[in-house]
């Protein structure tokens, strides 16, 4: 463990020494503080990692979420926070702590019911994860899951007929 943990520490000191990859280092030094993280939320304009730094730093923990609809209206189109939002932002926002945790199991329990190896369920739980900090994934997954039940029902369908025939 210990030269796992040295050799990632040399390994991120090396790279510091290209000027881009240092570069984007100091910005993130920089930018994702509380501080500046907690200006951008007010000002509507943070990104995804400030809204984490924000939530977790500056405002008080939500175990029950202030409701459907506290984030962004979806009747009006309006944001009532910042206008960057994902499953997991949103859902903490509306459902709080036990919203959210119930949104990552029910991932987690998607990606089990694939029966994959062990590492490969790994890989995607963390691709998955990503996705639903960076979108609103499960509309997704419910428009694709419509979309085979009626394409799986009509190939039945279509079977049916050919059979009787």
């Amino acid at each position: 463990m210990f030269i796992m943990v040295f050799v990632g520490y040399l390994l991120f000191n090396t790279a510091l020494l290209i000027p881009e990859i240092d570069g984007q280092y100091y910005f993130f030094k920089n930018k994702y503080t509380p501080q500046e993280s907690q200006i951008a939320f007010d000002k509507t304009y943070a990104k995804r990692p400030q809204i984490v730094v924000v939530y977790a730093a500056k405002k008080d923990l939500k175990v029950m979420g202030n409701g459907p609809y506290d984030y962004f209206d979806i009747f009006t189109g309006k944001f009532k926070q910042t206008k960057h939002f994902s499953q997991l932002i949103w859902t903490y926002n509306d459902l709080g702590l036990l919203g959210l945790l119930i949104v990552i199991f029910l991932a987690f329990t998607l990606i089990k019911s694939l029966n994959l190896k062990k590492e490969s369920a790994l890989l995607l739980s963390l691709v998955f994860l990503m996705y639903l900090f960076m979108t609103n994934a499960y509309s997704d997954l419910a428009m694709m899951l419509s979309f085979l039940l009626i394409r799986n029902s009509r190939s039945k369908l279509l079977q049916s007929k050919i059979t009787q025939e």
